[in-house]
């Protein structure tokens, strides 16, 4: 819905990725603007493999956010890991 309205993947990722890390962030008991790579690292402690799949999107993100990469197909894969990850780790806001 965000891309029809905008063509905005960047914006989009930061809204589904601001949710994912504020529910992760308070879970864990990190800091307030912990990186994904922070949250990852917590996360692989209880559970490695959604630490891995994690770990490998890192790049997408940060292509995304920096608009090098606005492909609906890279933001697609990049959402369904964060709501596969969410799922897992049973992370509510």
């Amino acid at each position: 819905r965000m891309l029809a309205a905008g063509n905005n993947s960047s914006y989009a990722l930061s809204e589904i990725l601001y949710g994912f890390a504020a529910a992760a962030i308070k879970r864990y008991g990190l800091a307030r603007m912990a990186t994904l790579r922070e949250i990852t690292t917590a996360i692989r402690v209880g559970n490695v493999e959604v630490a891995d799949r994690l770990s490998r999107i890192e790049i997408d993100v940060n292509r995304i956010l920096n608009h090098r990469d606005t492909s609906p197909e890279m933001l697609l894969r990049v959402v369904r890991t964060l709501e596969w990850a969410r799922k897992e780790l049973k992370l509510h806001d």
